[in-house]
């Protein structure tokens, strides 16, 4: 009866210490501050990035018919400039759409998700004004400076003003994305303040803990007896000869 006792006390103790185990465990998982930032905002930022996706391909291809129409459309003025903030806009869109793909598969290091909602947004935002600015198809395009009278084209301002439609929502297009990809910055933010890094200490890779360095010293007495060197053979027999000379001088 008492080795049944003790064995029941023993499996309860076990159990017991099961529940406070998963209780801790419960605890470990659903603070903020222990769960990596990449576990925060995960379904919002996914969201995000496919709708970010949706919006960098369509204004990737209207950039694209944007250009070609002005390279087969027989303008006659300045388009250089607004051929130029079309490529710009469209190889960065570009760049930023095959990222967001693979950052829907792959769950990037936070630091380079944040890099990448950092410096695409700045370059996308500012081509996306330039459309409106320098790029934009003035009244310029459809007369030639060297002919007087100056009477435009009537079918160059009619590829004029669909180039325009083409260009205002390539533009529009473009600050949606910027402003998409400044949302899931946020996000991203948040979630990394939420790990409360900064009270967290910086390690190194040593371990802590407390290092204790004993040196022990120890003195020889005089009258303290000493070690025995030993000699070799050689020495041996040369004080072996020595006794015998001084036993044949007595």
């Amino acid at each position: 009866m008492a080795d049944d006792s003790e064995n029941t006390s023993f499996l309860a103790d076990h159990d017991h210490g099961d529940g406070v185990n998963g209780h801790n465990d419960d605890d470990y998982e659903a603070s903020p501050a222990k769960t990596p930032a990449n576990s925060h905002f995960k379904r919002p930022i996914k969201a995000l990035t496919i709708v970010l996706v949706i919006f960098s391909a369509l204004t990737v291809m209207l950039a694209i018919a944007s250009f070609v129409m002005i390279q087969v459309a027989p303008f006659k003025g300045y388009i250089y400039s607004a051929r130029e903030v079309l490529k710009d806009l469209g190889i960065c869109t570009f760049v930023a759409l095959i990222l967001s793909i693979v950052m829907i598969f792959i769950q990037l290091p936070i630091f380079f998700s944040l890099v990448i909602d950092i410096v695409f947004p700045i370059l996308i935002l500012i081509y996306s004004g330039n459309i409106f600015g320098n790029g934009w198809p003035d009244a310029n395009w459809c007369y030639e400076y060297y002919r007087e009278p100056r009477i435009p084209n009537p079918k160059c301002l009619h590829m004029r003003d669909i180039v325009r439609i083409l260009m205002g929502v390539t533009g529009g297009l473009g600050f949606v994305t910027g402003i998409l990809f400044l949302v899931i910055l946020l996000l991203r933010v948040i979630a990394i303040s939420r790990t409360k890094f900064w009270k967290k200490g910086v390690g190194f890779g040593c371990p802590t803990g407390q290092y204790t360095f004993s040196v022990t010293l120890g003195v020889m007495k005089q009258g303290a007896p000493k070690f025995e060197v030993p000699r070799t053979r050689e020495s041996a027999e040369g004080g072996g000869s020595a006794e015998e000379g001084r036993l044949i001088d007595a």
